[in-house]
This record gives structure tokens, C-alpha cells and sequence, in this order.
């Protein structure tokens, strides 16, 4: 039995994370605003601090007529003026692997999947027209 109801989230010392092994939702809070990820969180930090972008945080994506998508990060360079979404993904879900081909067939702005605080990969959607 658990003395406190904290311990009992714990699991008696242990801190139990969920299905994807995501970080306590205090870990992964900033500016007000709780992030799906600690990856997620630290990545808005790197965006927000340069202070050269503008972003858009889990703005709506239509990818054809029955699918909304929301990527984590809508992202503007002021320098450049060229926008890109950015997606943090720790865990690459079967739900995901049809948004990617959704994405290339139906997005109008590349889509950088970024793990282990770095792009690892762009999905560029097929040239309309």
C-alpha cells in the first residue's frame, strides 16, 4: 500500500511514464503550456530563442477531404520568408505512416521530422498541378 497519492503515481518509487515512455508532464511543461514531449518542449525553446522565426505551435493541416493532421510546429524564417512544418517524433506510429503518404500527396509546405533534436528526414509533398 502507498502512503501518498503521489507515491502511488510513482509506483512506490518508480515514476511510471506512459505507453511511449513520455516524461512527467512537469518535465515537460514551459511558458505555460504543457508539451506532448520533453523532445517537443526543448525544440520550442530552440525555435523561440533565436527569435529569427516565426512559429505556429499544433497548427491545423487538411490532408485531403477526411483527414486533419496537426504537426507540432509551423515554422517561418523572417530572414528568407520560407515556411516548413516541423513534426518531433520519438516513435513513428502506424497512424503516422499514413499521414506521411497523405502528406506528399495533399501538403503544400514540406514537412521536417525532426528525432533526437535534429532534422532526420523532409517529406516534400508532389508538385501540384
Amino acid at each position: 500500500m502507498y502512503n501518498t497519492l503521489e507515491e502511488a503515481m510513482r509506483g512506490g518509487g518508480r515514476l511510471r511514464r506512459g505507453k511511449y515512455g513520455v516524461a512527467p508532464a512537469a518535465d515537460r511543461r514551459w511558458r505555460g503550456r504543457t508539451y506532448d514531449s520533453k523532445a517537443e518542449m526543448l525544440y520550442a525553446q530552440t525555435l523561440h530563442a533565436g527569435g529569427m522565426y516565426e512559429v505556429v505551435e499544433q497548427p491545423a493541416v487538411r490532408l485531403g477531404e477526411d483527414t486533419v493532421y496537426r504537426p507540432d510546429f509551423l515554422v517561418i524564417d523572417l530572414a528568407t520568408v520560407q515556411a516548413w512544418y516541423v513534426d518531433v517524433k520519438g516513435v513513428e506510429t502506424r497512424e503516422f505512416r499514413r499521414v506521411r503518404r497523405l502528406w506528399e500527396k495533399y501538403a503544400r509546405l514540406p514537412l521536417h521530422i525532426v528525432r533526437r533534436g535534429s532534422t532526420a528526414e523532409i517529406i516534400v509533398p508532389r508538385e501540384v498541378g
